[in-house]
């Protein structure tokens, strides 16, 4: 069961509870602070300056930036990652994007295989997440099965990880650079996607962790399509637009109602929500989501998530920001700049532990405090971002409730 608290100074909300009223804007700051650094033997370049070491330039919010690895004589780039969450961001040596939050990214080299092969008698074996985090990088033997495999197995809400995609014996039998990943079996569960159009309701059982569509016409009733919009479970929640085109695809991970709005103002024409969080109490992980959706009048430079277990942080809607300077906030990052979409974290280590009077270790899960975000840019070339209301995951009693999966996906804390 989760428990819904409310105070005078801020609603934290989970599920569906985002109003559409309640959304908050403002003005981004002008620019940003994007840095790399060199994992091996290479130099880096992002136009402005270039070193074996550390590069890091401000940008303007908008501005487009490139990066450039190089490898030293015997070695090879291999990838581009997010120091932060260790997520592989690129495997091309010159990696370009829009400038639009901070961001720590490492330029990693390897020795080229053959020059390990021959030097080592060793090749390079990473083990990966679904979501491309590094779980591990290490140097094994050329014909041993003697693998550092990860203690813990990843992990993705809904589903049962089954094996690595290469056995020790394969890993034995090659002398290639090797890239392992989790292989899983799906758990089946479905859920009812209500959708309402012009007052006449359909419902449809879905398979969970589907990604699915609903459709509305364009115009009705000689009235244009304004939005779609979640209706609230019960009246301690509230509507909330969840996509601007009649086309809407989402990922099937609760039991909703959705109305197509026809004649109405969208307003800012920027939504953004997170969608709902996912337990996993046994493996001590949760999954959280963020949804948005914005009209043509703007373009995506960023969109995703922030998290914090810090309460005073977590109930200040005004410290609970995008903040490079603040370590106790952590910021997850989309891959993808499209006006519409979903993006996922799986937060793991979750459970912490006391002592009773009696000496007796308790278990609980601590509350975590989630904001999704989104950086647009308009026609005039303002940038703007917009956060959710502050969404809280508060659980008494354990209860799994749905699933999440897809390729923009990435657990921060692997």
């Amino acid at each position: 069961m989760r428990t819904l608290k409310k105070t005078t100074a801020v609603l934290l909300i989970f599920a569906l509870m985002i109003s559409v009223a309640a959304l908050s804007a403002s003005a981004l700051s002008l620019s940003v602070t994007i840095s790399a650094v060199c994992s091996g033997s290479g130099t880096i370049s992002n136009g402005f300056e270039s070193g074996d070491n550390t590069v890091s330039h401000t940008y303007t919010i908008g501005d487009s930036v490139s990066l450039t690895a190089s490898a030293a004589e015997d070695y090879e780039f291999l990838f581009w990652k997010n120091k932060e969450t260790e997520r592989i961001l690129s495997f091309d040596t010159t990696y370009t994007f829009s400038a639009a939050t901070y961001l720590s990214l490492e330029a990693v080299f390897d020795l080229q295989q053959s020059v390990m092969n021959a030097e080592d008698n060793a090749h390079t074996v990473i083990y990966l997440t679904q979501g491309q985090n590094i779980l591990s990088m290490q140097s094994v033997t050329l014909g041993s099965t003697n693998v550092g495999e990860p203690s813990e197995k990843p992990f993705m809400a809904g589903l049962t990880f089954e094996k690595w995609d290469h056995t020790p014996e394969e890993i034995a039998a090659s002398d290639a650079r090797i890239y392992v990943r989790p292989v899983y079996s799906d758990t089946k569960k479905s859920y009812v996607i209500t959708k309402i159009v012009d007052g006449l309701a359909e419902s449809e059982q879905i398979e969970y962790g589907t990604k699915a569509r609903v459709s509305a016409p364009e115009v009705l009733n000689e009235q244009e399509f304004s939005y779609w919009i979640a209706r609230a479970k019960d009246d301690t929640m509230d509507d909330v637009i969840v996509s601007y085109y009649a086309d809407y695809d989402f990922f099937v991970t609760m039991n909703v109602t959705l109305e197509a709005v026809y004649g109405m103002d969208k307003g800012s024409g920027i939504a953004t929500r997170v969608a709902g969080d996912i337990p996993n109490f046994e493996k001590s992980s949760v999954t959280i989501y963020e949804e948005h959706s914005v009209t043509q009048d703007y373009t995506v430079l960023q969109s995703g998530l922030i998290f914090t277990r810090d309460i005073s942080i977590g109930n200040s809607d005004t410290r609970f920001v995008i903040n490079p300077n603040e370590p106790l906030i952590r910021k997850g990052t989309s891959i993808y700049t499209e006006r519409y979409g979903t993006y996922g974290v799986n937060i793991t280590n979750w459970a912490a532990s006391k002592t009773d009077s009696n000496g007796e270790t308790i278990n609980y899960y601590p509350l975590l405090f989630l904001r999704s975000y989104i950086v647009v840019q308009d026609q005039d070339g303002n940038a703007i971002t917009q956060y959710s209301p502050i969404y809280v995951v508060d659980y008494i009693n354990t209860t799994f409730v749905g699933v999440i999966e897809g390729d923009n996906y990435e657990d921060p804390f692997a």
